[in-house]
């Protein structure tokens, strides 16, 4: 990620190994430079380099391996088919769907800004035993809901085309909606 270099004064720091009476300033003065510099240092990150990273940061998709936040920032559908053989897919198709819903659910960034739809196919998925939706957070909503591969399921009736052994939801700060379960 390329970033803004500061173009301020640097001297009073690159020079910090000499004395204040090196550079011809007694103590206070040397100390009230430096300040002033720290001061502009400040506020140039505050106006620019954080605005940048911060930018940065909103552009991530989800979690990565050293902590930073990523989020959904754009509706997002993903696809959940127990007969595809593993889950090597996107998951962005039917076609590419992910075998296991859990998996599917772990996928999915925790801070939400957007709304995430996880698609499932017919098929008995009660074999993951309990599915966790867990830590979920920020305005954005996940829906996760049954799918004939043409559209939504809203039938109680066409439900039972849809295993799950539990839905667990825990610790979300965000609308959560399962249908069309059994």
């Amino acid at each position: 990620m390329p970033m803004t270099p500061y173009s301020g004064d640097v001297e009073i720091i690159t020079n910090i190994g000499t004395t204040p009476q090196e550079r011809g300033l007694s103590t206070d003065e040397f100390k009230a430079k430096f300040d002033e510099g720290l001061k502009a240092f400040v506020t140039w990150f505050n106006d620019t380099h954080k605005t940048e990273f911060d930018a940065h940061l909103a552009e991530e998709a989800s979690v990565n391996a050293l902590g930073h936040i990523k989020a959904v920032t754009s509706p997002i559908t993903y696809y959940v088919d127990i007969n595809r053989p593993d889950n090597s897919g996107d998951g962005l198709t039917p076609a590419t769907a992910f075998k296991n819903l859990q998996y599917a659910i772990n996928k999915v960034p925790k801070y939400l800004k957007a709304t995430v739809k996880i698609r499932v196919m017919a098929g008995d998925y009660s074999t993951e035993n309990q599915i966790f939706i867990e830590g979920f957070y920020g305005s954005g909503d996940l829906i996760v809901t049954a799918f004939d591969g043409v559209s939504e399921v809203t039938s109680q009736d066409s439900a039972v085309n849809y295993k799950v052994s539990a839905f667990y939801v825990l610790r979300c700060n965000t609308d959560i909606t399962v249908h069309s379960f059994t």
